[in-house]
């Protein structure tokens, strides 16, 4: 089925955008990877009419059989991935610490601004509180003390004053660039 070479198969497109030596735009090696580290993850997908579920575990090494079910023509379209990460696998007898969970929050809402608005992101079952790069923009600032800021929606660019010093936070084509590039130049210069 689709599905599961989406999610469960190591099969990419060529097309990738090597700049300087990072990669972007793997076509799904994010979600395999994801589930390749989860005890159990499961895709569930509502579309033309069919529910689509498949439970992978033991860090993809057990793929179980799909679940196909007609749910009527008229049903809400979406897909739902979730992801029992595999603790054990990087040491944390219990759960994840404190500063990975800030990790995992902080790209599902990075997710959640630099997708489509329509799009619902989730986590831990609780809907996360905005939906695009305006608003994300202003939770960040409000994290920190900001004397000056600067928005160009275009390029999904951020610039504030901090302190003294100047700090980034951009995204290009749905990718956080840590270290800002000819984007911010352009905004900066």
């Amino acid at each position: 089925y689709i599905p599961e070479l989406i999610f469960a198969n190591y099969m990419t497109s060529a097309i990738m955008m090597i700049v300087k030596g990072k990669v972007s735009g793997t076509h799904g090696y994010g979600v395999k990877l994801s589930s390749s580290f989860s005890s159990k993850s499961i895709i569930e997908i509502v579309n033309k009419g069919k529910y689509y579920k498949q439970v992978f575990e033991k860090n993809l090494f057990k793929i179980n059989a799909p679940s196909i079910k007609e749910v009527g023509s008229d049903s809400k379209e979406y897909v739902k991935i979730t992801l029992y990460p595999d603790y054990a696998r990087f040491g944390y007898s219990d759960g994840m610490s404190d500063d990975m969970y800030k990790v995992f929050k902080q790209r599902v809402y990075e997710s959640s601004a630099t997708t489509n608005k329509n799009l619902s992101v989730h986590l831990n079952k609780t809907k996360v509180p905005f939906k695009d790069f305006k608003v994300f923009v202003n939770y960040l600032l409000m994290m920190t003390i900001s004397l000056y800021m600067k928005i160009q929606m275009k390029t999904g660019n951020m610039r504030c004053l901090n302190s003294g010093e100047f700090e980034q936070v951009s995204f290009v084509n749905k990718t956080f660039t840590i270290r800002g590039g000819t984007h911010v130049d352009y905004i900066t210069g």
